[in-house]
């Protein structure tokens, strides 16, 4: 800043300074130090050079560092050569004095002159301001800077930049060419005023910048007789900018355009500006007795004005005026016929937010926006609303508009509003090609003569209101509201796709016959009455596939109530959402008149459904349905009786019958998929029922279902509980065989639990379980007493995958009956629980199937018993007992470890308990080693019956006999374990065990002195016998 020689302060400077400054003038540097406290100028102490800066024969730089307030009390026209106020200090220059700086100043923070006859200036080109100094002046005092351009970006405060107050007080910023006030802080205000007859001079200022956000302003205050001459301004360039005008005659005679400015004109005050042609997302507040006139605006765009008779808009024909707001009041008339707007066309596509787009109210209210031909309001922003309304009166002159553009967005609205005798002239609209749009019409009548089309469009008739639509014929995805007490006259509307209807008695909509009704929703109640009979409907195809969310589709409540559709012979309701529902209702004795309807298609994911709700007395007439061939659709019965006559096949249906209901089904002979959900009391009957597949059948006592015999039931999942009987024996069930390949999930499949319930599936042969899905099991039990009778299944085919897993579970006291013999293959386990298996036959356990006999169970073969895993957990016997009992030499695999009298007590392919033979059937079982379980060791694997507590490990009924051969056997005769094979002395074959008897060899001779197996009682006998007598006897 300082030219020329500069000497600053140091120790040894006060001396030279006396000396030098009496011979010739010196150039220094003057930083205020505030060291003597007092905040004068005049005070030497407070400056670090410890002398007062002001030129003279020597001349200063004055230096203010921030954190200071200065007052400059030096008396008569003082001069410094430069000056610097950092922000955060202020200098103050007292009432009657003057100072003026010759070369450079930079104004960072506060200057401010006070009184009459006060003077600051700083005329010179070096002349600049900081980011949001400030200069104040009141009470007539001067101050000039001529700075070239300001900015306040980086002070995100509120802060008054600029003030002039006071009679004859004047700020001289001619200099400036540019304000710059584009902060980005929100809820902040930056000031500049002009107030009391103050007098601020930006006569050179081209253009100004406001903050950026929305929620801040760069805001002019002129009142009071205030002036801010602004003579050159020709662009306010955007941010958020306010002029708040209390003066009359206000003039920016230069500015061309304005955006995102406010222009607040106080009541008796007035703005000119005479070249103003583009105002861009600007406001104008005009008080009464006031104008703003801008005689070249043809472009106002985004912008808003309210207006009454006392309120002075006056433009150009303005061309332009999309985005714009126009409210209107108490009797104001603007627009077309005055000249005012010429556009042919309006989109207030940019306006994100909620707006009234154009009101008008009070009598002799006229917005004349005639010249426009295009509405179009197609806005991007959700839960927002676009409002065109007038009320007491008012009226709306959109008479050339032929084509509305609502918003697109589901959740917003484009809605015109018409209330106490206010009137919106559409009369030329023909069409309303797509977004949302609402009519809340709330006058005794209104038209829209040439509306012939409309997409999306709620028409909402009040209770005193009719609303005429007589060209209106095709209406798509909209709503027809009506008030009790309102009408909606569309005589020849006869296409309404997505439409929603909804009647009373007291609610009068007229229609032609509609002939095209996909996706709409119709609700009839209180005993009204709506359909083909009374020439509403003559569609004969109905389609909700459009529909992708819960909706009630159609609904009828309250007696008399009747929504006829008996002209549809089709239903398509297979919509793609998933979890959601469509639902048919009739309730409180309203009828819903499908009669005609041969053909459903439901719902196509599995998560949704289509849903016929028959409740208190309501009916749905289904009485020509034959099929339901596709999709998911459930039937809610609470009534006494509902009948489906003619219905023959049903795909995915549920049947859900209350415990008051009775559903009759007498032509259903196939269903895939079907669910029959019968309440306790409740009853479906299907007596020609003969193939269900991918079924569900869930019953008790006091749930009744009648069938045919059933002879295909794959991948049906049945339940049978508390003493129900239900199957082949009962008439149910004939089918051959079973799979439930098709069911890739967890399943309990066949289950039925209580004493005394019965699932008799006797007539199936073969069970494919052999699902493919990964982690899932597949579960097949009996519990707490029942029986599940497989007695014809010879073979059982488990999951594949080694993930998963197929069960058979036996529990609390239930029975299992297989076939005469059973094979298990794949990834299966027979699980025995405190109960029983019966198997007819042999019983072939095939790796990986597993079998487990816990608490005691027990397993009954007729036939032999077959192994081949390695796996000794795969046959866990630790705790059961198995009994083979039938006709012929019965084989039973011996799989364990040969580990001696010291060897295994568990595992080892042991059994608790073997029975060989019953009281009913002798048998005789023969040891066998066919195959290698891994535990042969260079020998024969052996047998160890473990016993259980004082539970023998072995027990050999009358006549039965057990051939052990060559195999060991160990048994834990409850007392201790002995070596069976030990108990033969050298030539003897026979011997008597319990109460039967354990031979070597197989053979049927029943002489009981025949020891050596030879069938004849010779010397050999008594020879061997004699000599077992005396070692017995040694």
């Amino acid at each position: 800043m300082c030219k020329g020689l500069k000497i600053a302060a140091t120790t040894s400077f006060l001396f030279l300074f006396a000396i030098s400054s009496a011979a010739y003038g010196v150039h220094y540097q003057a930083v205020w130090t505030g060291a003597n406290g007092s905040g004068l100028w005049s005070d030497a102490g407070n400056w670090d050079i410890a002398a007062v800066p002001v030129n003279g024969t020597n001349t200063f730089d004055v230096v203010i560092p921030g954190g200071f307030n200065i007052y400059f009390d030096i008396d008569g026209s003082v001069d410094i050569t430069d000056l610097e106020i950092a922000a955060g200090s202020a200098l103050h220059i007292n009432p009657g004095h003057s100072l003026t700086v010759l070369d450079d100043s930079l104004i960072t923070g506060t200057l401010a002159a006070d009184g009459v006859s006060t003077v600051f200036i700083s005329e010179t080109n070096g002349a600049a301001l900081g980011d949001g100094g400030v200069i104040k002046a009141t009470g007539g005092a001067f101050a000039k800077s001529q700075a070239s351009s300001y900015s306040s970006k980086t002070i995100n405060e509120h802060r008054t930049l600029f003030s002039a107050d006071g009679v004859d007080t004047r700020i001289d910023l001619s200099g400036l060419q540019t304000l710059d006030c584009a902060f980005t802080t929100g809820y902040r205000t930056h000031t500049i005023e002009a107030i009391n007859s103050g007098y601020i001079d930006f006569s050179s200022v081209g253009a100004i910048i406001g903050p950026t956000n929305w929620s801040s302003l760069l805001n002019f205050q002129i009142n009071s007789s205030g002036y801010i001459n602004l003579s050159n301004l020709t662009d306010i360039l955007g941010g958020y900018v306010r002029f708040d005008i209390d003066v009359p005659g206000y003039m920016l005679a230069s500015l061309l355009s304005a955006k995102t400015t406010v222009f607040d004109i106080s009541e008796s005050s007035g703005l000119y500006v005479p070249n103003l042609n583009t105002m861009n997302g600007c406001s104008v507040y005009i008080a009464d007795n006031t104008e703003f006139n801008a005689p070249k605006l043809t472009s106002f765009i985004g912008s808003a004005v309210s207006l009454t008779p006392l309120k002075t808009f006056t433009t150009a024909a303005m061309t332009n005026t999309d985005g714009s707001r126009f409210i209107l009041t108490e009797g104001a008339q603007f627009g077309t016929a005055w000249g005012d707007i010429i556009a042919t066309g309006y989109s207030a596509t940019e306006l994100n937010n909620n707006y009234t787009l154009f009101s008008a109210s009070g009598t002799g209210t006229i917005l004349d926006l005639s010249s426009y031909e295009v509405l179009n309001d197609d806005f991007t922003a959700g839960y927002r609303t676009h409002t065109v309304q007038v009320f007491d009166n008012g009226f709306i002159d959109l008479s050339s508009v032929s084509t509305l553009f609502g918003v697109s967005d589901w959740s917003s609205l484009t809605k015109f509003t018409l209330n106490s005798g206010g009137n919106i002239d559409l009369s030329a609209l023909t069409e309303i090609p797509s977004g949302y749009v609402h009519f809340d019409v709330n006058i005794p009548s209104y038209t829209l003569p040439l509306l012939a089309s409309a997409t999306t469009t709620k028409f909402d008739a009040s209770a005193v209101s009719t609303i005429e639509l007589p060209a209106l014929t095709a209406l798509a995805s909209s709503t027809l509201q009506i008030e009790d007490g309102g009408k909606i006259n569309a005589p020849n509307l006869t296409s309404v796709p997505g439409c929603v209807i909804s009647l009373t008695p007291l609610r009068t909509l007229v229609t032609g016959p509609l002939n095209h009704l996909d996706n709409a929703q119709i609700h009839i109640s209180e005993g009204a009455e709506f359909g083909s009979f009374y020439g509403n409907v003559t569609a004969t195809g109905y389609s909700a596939t459009g529909l992708n969310n819960n909706y009630t589709v159609f609904s009828v409540a309250g007696t008399g109530s009747v929504l006829d559709l008996s002209s549809l012979t089709a239903i398509n309701d297979r919509f793609t959402a998933g979890y959601r529902t469509h639902t048919y209702q009739a309730s409180d004795g309203g009828l819903l008149d499908l009669s005609a309807v041969e053909f459903i298609a439901a719902a196509d994911s599995w998560s949704s459904s289509t849903l016929f709700n028959i409740q208190s007395g309501g009916d749905i007439d289904l009485g020509s349905l034959v099929q339901i061939p596709s999709g998911y659709a459930r039937f809610n019965v609470d009534i006494p009786s509902y009948t489906l006559p003619l219905l023959e096949y049903a795909a995915n249906v549920t049947f859900d019958a209350s415990a008051v209901s009775t559903i009759e089904l007498p032509a259903l002979a196939a269903g895939s998929g079907s669910v029959f959900t019968i309440e306790d009391g409740g009853t479906i009957n299907a007596p020609q029922l003969v193939s269900l597949t991918y079924g569900n059948i869930n019953l008790s006592p006091l749930k009744t279902l009648v069938t045919g015999s059933i002879t295909n039931i794959d991948n049906t999942v049945i339940s049978i509980n508390d003493g129900a009987q239900f199957g082949t024996a009962y008439g149910n069930i004939s089918a051959p065989s079973y799979t439930a390949t098709g069911l890739n999930n967890n399943y309990t499949v066949m289950s039925v639990a209580g004493s005394g319930s019965v699932l008799d599936l006797s007539s199936v042969e073969s069970i494919n379980d052999a699902f493919t899905s990964g982690y899932r099991s597949h579960t097949y039990s009996a519990s707490d007493g029942a029986v599940l009778d497989l007695s014809a299944a010879v073979s059982f085919a488990g999951a594949s995958p080694s993930s998963s897993r197929s069960h058979i579970n036996s529990a609390s006291g239930a029975e299992i009956i297989f076939g005469n013999g059973f094979t298990v293959n794949n990834y299966t386990t027979l699980t025995a629980t405190a109960a029983s298996m019966t198997v007819g036959g042999f019983l072939n356990i095939n790796s990986p199937a597993a079998v487990h006999l816990l608490e005691g169970a027990v397993l009954k073969l007729g036939g032999d018993f077959i192994y081949n895993t390695t796996d000794e957990n795969a046959v866990n016997f630790d705790a059961g007992v198995l009994e083979m009992a039938g006709a012929g030499t019965l084989k039973l695999e011996v799989g364990g470890e040969d580990l001696g009298i010291g060897g295994a007590t568990a595992g080892n392919f042991g059994i608790a308990q073997l029975q060989v033979g019953s009281y009913s059937q002798p048998a005789t079982v023969m040891l066998v080693d066919l195959i290698d379980n891994g535990n042969r060791s260079g020998g024969q694997e052996a047998l160890y019956l473990y016993g259980s507590g004082g539970l023998s490990g072995l027990r050999i009924r009358p006549g039965s006999k057990l051939i052990i051969g060559d195999v060991n056997l160990y048994v834990n005769t409850g007392d201790e374990l002995i070596h069976i094979n030990s108990l033969f002395t050298p030539g003897r074959k026979w011997i008597a065990y319990d109460e039967g008897a354990i031979t070597l060899t197989e053979y049927e001779c029943s002489l009981l002195a025949d020891i050596t197996g030879d069938c004849v009682v010779n010397l050999d006998d008594f020879s061997l016998m004699a000599g077992e007598w005396l070692q017995s006897v040694k």
